[in-house]
């Protein structure tokens, strides 16, 4: 039976224009998300990873419409969200929530706990005789005392406040999540916490979430899906235990590759990418990664590959897949 599609997104991409370095008075194009499609299941958790400067983060930006994409669109059950007027956007907000990488700068310092849950609420015309019952069910649910109302964002510590700060998102039921690095400010300890809260809350309320981060192992253990970027582009594309024990992009095996393990010598061979980055100003022709490809040739820089099903589900943005070997078996 076919799953409910509740967000789709087409074309989406985000230039930023820069000075340039030998003329300043230039401007340049920082080509931060290309050409992204995507879709999203009701009650999936999609994992999107990559290395820093990737356009992970830009992407969930985008989905939000904190900023404006260049390109492409986002449609949320059917309503194209990219073409709404600002005060239409604010109808729909409560229907797709972020969690930010930092909890204390997502929270105004001067307001109370119980003030800061108390907003969304009010902003969004929610029955003032139903606010106490709803923040005390999320209290409880997020694990947070309901002595907290009365105290300020810096009297607790970093995982507290990101519980906090997860309440405030699902408070409004929302139809979509889109979680930004949620636990990499975090204590080791506090990460895996977290990381059970929000496994837990989507099993329970069946939650739809956009997991973005750069740790592998964390996206391994929420998602039932994982898109791989690079350079603003997704390279890969699978269900999440597919991607981890066969790996097809080049350059999906060498992050796989990396991810540390706690039994030394347990048959993982490390594969080390040589070379530089790309700009992003100044992308290679072809396929971004090439440079950097251990079977990259001059035939990479004749097209941009696209995103092909290479097995059932399993999507990959490189013409020379079957060449790529399996290289993180534990």
């Amino acid at each position: 039976m076919d799953r409910e599609i509740i967000l789709e997104i087409s074309g989406l991409s985000k230039e930023f224009a820069v000075k340039g370095r030998m003329f300043p008075y230039k401007k340049e194009m920082l080509k931060a998300v290309q050409d992204v499609t995507l879709t999203l299941e009701k009650g999936e958790t999609l994992g999107i990873v990559g290395e820093s400067g990737c356009g992970k983060s830009t992407l969930g930006r985008l989905i939000m419409r904190l900023i404006e994409p260049t390109r492409g669109s986002v449609v949320l059950e059917g309503e194209n969200l990219t073409e709404l007027s600002s005060q239409k956007l604010r109808k729909h907000r409560k229907d797709f929530q972020m969690i930010f990488q930092d909890p204390y700068a997502a929270f105004d310092p001067r307001m109370s706990i119980k003030a800061i849950l108390e907003e969304p609420l009010r902003t969004h015309g929610i029955p003032k005789e139903q606010w106490e019952e709803r923040i005390t069910r999320m209290l409880e649910m997020t694990g947070i005392p309901l002595d907290a109302l009365k105290r300020y964002p810096h009297e607790f510590s970093g995982g507290q406040r990101q519980r906090i700060s997860i309440a405030r998102a699902i408070l409004l039921n929302p139809k979509v999540i889109i979680a930004d690095e949620p636990v990499s400010a975090l204590d080791v300890s506090i990460q895996a916490q977290i990381l059970n809260l929000l496994k837990d809350l989507q099993e329970k309320f069946q939650m739809t979430m956009l997991f973005i981060s750069h740790n592998l192992a964390s996206v391994q253990y929420v998602s039932h899906r994982v898109a791989v970027m690079y350079l603003g582009r997704i390279v890969e594309i699978a269900p999440s235990d597919a991607l981890y024990e066969r790996p097809l992009h080049p350059y999906t095996q060498a992050l796989i590759s990396a991810i540390p393990v706690p039994v030394p010598g347990a048959g993982i061979q490390r594969k080390r990418l040589t070379g530089e980055v790309p700009s992003p100003i100044h992308l290679p022709r072809g396929c971004a990664f090439r440079m950097r490809c251990p079977y990259g040739d001059e035939a990479c820089a004749g097209k941009v590959p696209e995103l092909t099903e290479a097995e059932p589900g399993h999507y990959v943005a490189c013409d020379k897949y079957k060449s790529a070997e399996v290289i993180h078996e534990i």
